[in-house]
């Protein structure tokens, strides 16, 4: 089914947190019509594949720059000012706990994903 303009519009919209009203609005569509899409077979699909595909290019863009952020607060751990190397120091400290979380839950994931392969 080919999207219409409007209708890539009203997807963009809803994906990225627009009340169904805004996202009428700026789609171009009536709020009932709007409400009526929303009930179609496939619609609330495509519409989380949106966000899922923003959320995707979001991450890549942090991946593609956060060798760049620890480069720097490494660096700004040598400064002078005892303030800023705190404010480093605190920054590290804060993300590492929540690094090592996700570095585990992917470990035990890869796990479960290679036992459940084996059962099969």
């Amino acid at each position: 089914m080919k999207k219409s303009r409007d209708e890539i519009a009203l997807i963009l919209a809803l994906a990225t947190g627009s009340s169904v009203r805004e996202a009428a609005a700026l789609s171009g569509f009536s709020e009932r019509t709007a409400h009526r899409r929303i009930g179609e077979p496939g619609f609330q699909q495509r519409v989380s594949s949106t966000r899922d595909e923003l959320w995707g290019k979001a991450v890549g863009k942090l991946a593609s720059v956060a060798a760049t952020a620890v480069t720097t607060l490494e660096e700004l751990l040598g400064c002078d000012d005892a303030k800023v190397r705190l404010g480093a120091a605190r920054a590290i400290l804060a993300v590492s706990p929540q690094l090592r979380e996700c570095i585990e839950h992917e470990r035990r994931l890869t796990e479960l994903e290679a036992q459940h392969a084996g059962e099969k």
